[in-house]
């Protein structure tokens, strides 16, 4: 905990609590800003990273848990997804 000699307490030197680290979705919700933002990415691209942000997010909770990267984890589980939604009745998309 830290002490904020001004917090708005009426004591001196009040205990200010609060999250320091951001969470999965907050980091998520940054890159989210980040590439939407950009000049650099035309209106397909754009559109076509929120889609696989989209997916990334479905499993922020499983990201979570996990304990890895959130970036990683985003990709990670958006390429699952993507996986998931290419095969075709029972083909495990090995040849």
């Amino acid at each position: 905990m830290a002490v904020h000699p001004e917090a708005g307490n009426s004591r001196k030197g009040a205990i200010c609590m609060g999250r320091t680290t951001p969470t999965v979705r907050q980091i998520l919700e940054s890159l989210s800003s980040r590439v939407t933002h950009s000049p650099l990415i035309d209106e397909e691209e754009r559109r076509l990273s929120e889609l696989i942000l989209n997916l990334g997010r479905k499993h922020s909770d499983a990201i979570l848990e996990s304990g890895i990267d959130p970036e990683f984890g985003l990709i990670f589980f958006a390429l699952v997804e993507i996986l998931k939604n290419s095969m075709v009745d029972g083909e495990d998309g090995r040849r």
